[in-house]
This record gives C-alpha cells, structure tokens and sequence, in this order.
C-alpha cells in the first residue's frame, strides 16, 4: 500500500465510525440522565417515608398525654430548618371514629408528597397503633 492508499483508508474508517460513536456517546448521555432522574425520585421518595414515620412517632408521643378520647385537631410538625429549607412540611389531622382515633399524616417534599392513615385504639390503658396504610 503506498502513502496514498493509506491514508485514503485512514480517512474512510474515520468516516464509517464517526456514527457509531457518535451514538455511543448519546446513549451514555441518555443512560447518565435518567439515572440522575432516578436518583433524585429515590431520594425524595425515601424522605417522604422518613417524614411519615416522623408523623407516626409524633402521634404515638402525643398520645401517651391522652387520658380518654382526644379532641379532633390538626397540627404541624416541628422539622429541624436544613429539610424544612428543602420544601418539606408534615401536618397531622386527629379525628375520632368510634372508640379508636384516626391519624391523617401528610407529608410534602420538594415537589412530592405522600399520605398514610394511622389508626389507634386504647388497649391496657395505653394507646397503640393497630393499623397504619400509605392512601
């Protein structure tokens, strides 16, 4: 092969992968972005849960300063200021349903939010959780 030839093939093998990286480079662009998507949706989703224990604990806390059935009331959730500056809020809701008290917890993160109904019945003088469920 002369000089000529080579560098002729050169420039040919240069155009014919051109593409093919090109679209390797894009895939890896598109796969980098939506990990970062799932990323951040994992991390909010896993601060909404942590928020709706925080809500449960709280509940549960108020409730051992309940003599007899509580009056309905909602309130909100003191939060340490470093995730309240990240847009979360907790607010509880107590209503009475019967002899049991319902706990309506709403928490809100960034631009997500999730709920969970927790329900308390008085046994051996106490009150506990019987039933808890994500709506």
């Amino acid at each position: 092969m002369n000089r000529n030839t080579r560098s002729a093939f050169a420039s040919i093998m240069v155009v014919a992968i051109l593409p093919i990286v090109g679209t390797a480079m894009l895939a890896i662009a598109m796969l980098t972005s939506s990990d970062a998507r799932r990323t951040s949706s994992n991390e909010q989703d896993t601060q909404l849960r942590q928020l709706l224990l925080a809500g449960s604990a709280t509940v549960l806390e108020r409730s051992s300063r309940w003599q007899d059935l509580p009056a309905a009331e909602t309130f909100t959730v003191a939060l340490p200021t470093t995730i309240v500056e990240r847009q979360a809020l907790l607010d509880v809701t107590i209503k009475i349903d019967g002899n049991d008290v319902i706990a309506n917890i709403q928490a809100a993160y960034q631009n997500r939010s999730a709920n969970q109904r927790v329900r308390l019945q008085k046994q051996n003088g106490e009150w506990q959780i019987i039933e808890a469920a994500l709506q």
